[in-house]
């Protein structure tokens, strides 16, 4: 193709680009008036659609940011999510992970890094052998934190909004049977299956990303239909708190984990060996970012890894809080307004996000509304067991959990099921120590404190699990004879102080002469622990 027909193609494809990128900006701005022209202009797609030339496919320009935030601590984790998505036997890649955990950014580099696995074949003469920048994808971000999780048409308004993306024609069912639209949202996905299978498309590959699944998980046996019908054809990357449930041979699950720390009590040879892990890096550059005057030093260096181990390094989390470092101004200060002196607990109302405004997900208002979103999800036998459970610190093992749970009132059963249901949801960590056989569990700190807060509230649930709680302890101690047995409860020293805290507490004292013989037995018993730890 001769310069002068180049040239009425480049400017065409930066037309659309322009058009592409007005909508969307237009799409998330904060004015009400003007999210309602993007509005307007979805309805009016037919008269307002970007132009394409007749040798393109019909399916749109990717919408996929293309410069998301900058991926501190997730190398690895990108580059094997991107190998993952290339083989062709996986259909569908699901991040699950804690809110906060950073699922969203993660899928969005991962996406990003493909564009040149999902190019448009349909590709007009002459721009070939151009940049990204010209060359259509079909990568596509479809949002569904916006669609209320209590939504009775949340199903079908997902389905739908593939459609969208996809630009696709949405049906109208009229039928008043089908009260929660899923006889809609079956039409729907059939019909974006038949327009897949067009002539002009059937060649192209495609990769959605559905981001915030857990807000439509009923939408889920749609998105198996999708894949089943178009195996070759589309790939889907998901960020969830759970799987779909689409079976091994068709999901696999990417867990996304909290960044790295060095390990307690971990010598380093340099205050900058900090920026090798992704929890404190991320706390450096943010901090850097809203402090001018902040640097990494050898004074602050151990500061800093306290407050990323207080929030488990959780990016969330960690973004928050350095960014009250134009208050605080360094992290010493910083720490002194995070950890109540008091009770060593995280000052949860401290954890607020002062940009959440401009956040269409609620969950990204604070600390607690993260957690306490999960909370709200779990199934109603699961949730006095939660708050239960967070009571005990430094974790605890199947048999605590039993013994405390049955005087409360739960079966081994139903505290069986509920530990399992809560590790599914990302608020239960299990690990198998050496030595042992059986599982610890953990809550991450911050998930502990947002769970303690919420326990707050029921004042009389909270004394009666307290009272249980410390009784445990109080038995364990009185039972352990044998050296044996009193080495063993070195693991609970965080328990054993923190039922020691409670037993002290004027309202626990109050439920009889039995504390006080906890008191003196426990603190004797620590004294003897303290004393063979240091021997």
């Amino acid at each position: 193709m001769k310069k002068n027909e180049e040239e009425p193609k480049k400017l065409e494809e930066k037309y659309i680009e322009f058009l592409q990128t007005v909508h969307e900006r237009l799409r998330k701005a904060k004015k009400d008036s003007l999210r309602r022209i993007a509005e307007k202009w979805d309805k009016d797609k037919a008269q307002l659609d970007w132009p394409k030339p007749e040798s393109e496919c019909p399916l749109p320009r990717t919408n996929l940011e293309r410069k998301p935030d900058e991926l501190i601590g997730r190398a690895d984790e990108k580059s094997t999510a991107r190998d993952e998505l290339l083989k062709d036997e996986l259909k569908v890649l699901t991040f699950t992970g804690l809110g906060g955990i950073g699922k969203t950014l993660l899928c969005k580099h991962v996406a990003n890094s493909l564009r040149n696995e999902f190019k448009c074949k349909h590709v007009a003469d002459g721009l070939q052998n151009e940049s990204n920048d010209h060359v259509k994808d079909h990568i596509y971000f479809i949002e569904l934190a916006e669609i209320d999780k209590d939504d009775p048409l949340k199903i079908v308004k997902a389905v739908l909004e593939i459609a969208k993306q996809l630009n696709i024609g949405m049906l109208e069912i009229e039928d008043e049977q089908d009260k929660d639209g899923k006889k809609r949202a079956k039409a729907q996905i059939e019909n974006i299956i038949d327009h897949l299978s067009k002539e002009n498309v059937r060649e192209e590959r495609l990769l959605l990303v559905l981001d915030n699944f857990e807000h439509v998980r009923g939408a889920a046996t749609y998105v198996g239909r999708l894949v089943k019908a178009c195996p070759e054809q589309v790939k889907i990357l998901v960020t969830s708190r759970w799987l779909l449930g689409l079976g091994k041979d068709n999901e696999k699950e990417f867990p996304v984990e909290e960044l790295s720390l060095p390990k307690d009590g971990q010598s380093l040879s340099s205050y900058e060996d900090l920026l090798k892990y992704g929890a404190t890096k991320l706390f450096v550059e943010q901090s850097g970012g809203v402090e001018p005057k902040f640097a990494l030093s050898k004074e602050n260096a151990q500061i800093i890894v306290e407050i990323c181990r207080s929030l488990s390094g959780i990016p969330f989390m960690i973004k928050v809080v350095a960014a009250k470092l134009s208050y605080s101004k360094t992290p010493q200060a910083l720490h002194e307004n995070l950890i109540d002196p008091k009770t060593g607990r995280l000052k949860l109302a401290w954890l607020t996000n002062k940009e959440s405004g401009n956040d269409p997900d609620p969950r990204h208002k604070d600390a607690l509304a993260i957690t306490a979103w999960s909370y709200d999800l779990l199934p109603s036998v699961t949730k006095p067991l939660f708050l239960q459970l967070a009571l005990f610190k430094g974790g605890f093992t199947k048999e605590a959990a039993e013994k405390v749970g049955n005087a409360t009132g739960y079966s081994g059963v139903v505290i069986e099921n509920g530990i399992e249901t809560l590790i599914d949801d990302k608020l239960l960590e299990d690990e198998v120590q050496e030595g042992s056989h059986e599982p610890r569990y953990y809550m991450l700190e911050v998930v502990r404190e947002c769970a303690l807060d919420i326990l707050d509230k029921t004042e009389e649930q909270k004394l009666k699990v307290e009272n249980h709680y410390v009784n445990y302890y109080l038995e364990q101690i009185k039972e352990a004879n044998s050296e044996n047995e009193k080495v063993q409860l070195e693991a609970e020293q965080s328990n054993l102080r923190e039922a020691l805290r409670l037993a002290l507490l004027e309202g626990v004292l109050k439920l009889g002469e039995k504390r006080l013989e906890w008191v003196i037995c426990c603190c004797d018993e620590q004294k003897t622990i303290s004393n063979r730890s240091h021997q």
